[in-house]
């Protein structure tokens, strides 16, 4: 198959691209003019930057495992439930146990990003803090275009193999890398054996010398990546987001100034609750409020004191004057 299978290039600008075919039939792609974009195909397969290559793997990483396990996702307006593979439940209690006995979860943001896709439907929803996939596959299911991102390659494998067998690979670019502030290799850290959607990022330079799995609870090593640089592959012009990264919310946003200058972004949805009482969750309002964004919050619940807001904060743009 052809590298022009794999890729297209976006004009009005030519692009000149640097193209290189590895032995595992993966792609790789580097932009020798970042002012102009190289825009990938959405199909079966995984993305990934790494040594300043981006490369996609083909759909074999996306194939049925014996440890994955079938679910159905069901959403409240459609009857029609969307076959997902988890985790075994007892290693992903608080995701993976809950929509195998339910087949929902957390319907009432779900059901907001729903809205806010219905009411933009020509953004891109991106899915930053993908897990196994239950907003990705919901939001593609009804026909939105959708860009997922997670660091854990259980998950990203799991998610690539639901995409593939609910036919929705076309819809979504599936990305496997750390979203943080700047390009650097990173460790994905176990949270506790039953809790894989707790699972955090660190640099590894902050781990010291020793990082292995038994000292150090390390299931993998992944390249972090700026929000900004897709900016560099994908032509995304609005945009939803859906920013769930274990208390790294903060620092996705220290690298992405130049998207949310650059795209329509119309909503926001944030885990907040690991950043109230914290510099952090100071930062994130300020640079919320400096892209024309204000928080939705409670009734009762002061813009100033942010200890007593929800664990979930939804952002809107700012009306004009």
């Amino acid at each position: 198959m052809s590298v022009n299978n794999y890729m297209r290039t976006h004009f009005p600008h030519e692009i000149k691209t640097d193209f290189m075919k590895q032995v595992n039939n993966a792609v790789l792609a580097k932009p020798l003019n970042k002012r102009n974009v190289v825009i990938f195909e959405r199909r079966n397969g995984i993305f990934s930057y790494n040594n300043s290559l981006w490369t996609f793997t083909n759909d074999s990483a996306c194939t049925w495992k014996k440890n994955f396990v079938l679910g159905h996702l069901r959403y409240k307006k459609r009857t029609k439930k969307i076959p997902i593979y988890l985790h075994p439940p007892d290693n992903d209690i608080h995701i993976s146990r809950v929509l195998l006995n339910g087949g929902s979860w957390e319907d009432n943001n779900l059901l907001k990003a729903v809205e806010a896709m219905s009411q933009n439907p020509d953004a891109i929803f991106i899915d930053i803090g993908a897990h196994v996939g239950v907003y990705s596959l919901t939001l593609a299911s009804l026909g939105y275009k959708v860009i997922a991102i997670d660091c854990f390659k259980d998950n990203i494998e799991r998610l690539c193999a639901s995409a593939k067998l609910n036919n929705l690979s076309k819809s979504m670019y599936i990305i496997h890398n750390a979203l943080s502030n700047r390009k650097e290799m990173i460790v994905v850290r176990e949270s506790s054996p039953s809790n894989i959607g707790g699972n955090t990022i660190v640099q590894k330079s902050s781990l010291g010398i020793n990082t292995s799995k038994t000292a150090m609870a390390v299931l993998e090593t992944i390249q972090a990546i700026r929000l900004d640089d897709l900016l560099e592959v994908i032509d995304i012009k609005s945009a939803v987001l859906k920013l769930d990264v274990e208390g790294s919310e903060h620092n996705v946003l220290k690298g992405s100034d130049t998207f949310f200058r650059s795209v329509n972004v119309h909503f926001v949805m944030m885990e907040f609750h690991k950043h109230k009482d914290r510099d952090s969750g100071k930062f994130i309002s300020e640079f919320m409020n400096q892209h024309g964004f204000q928080p939705l919050l409670p009734i009762g619940v002061s813009l100033n004191k942010q200890n007593k807001w929800p664990w979930d904060v939804h952002w809107s743009k700012r009306k004009k004057k």
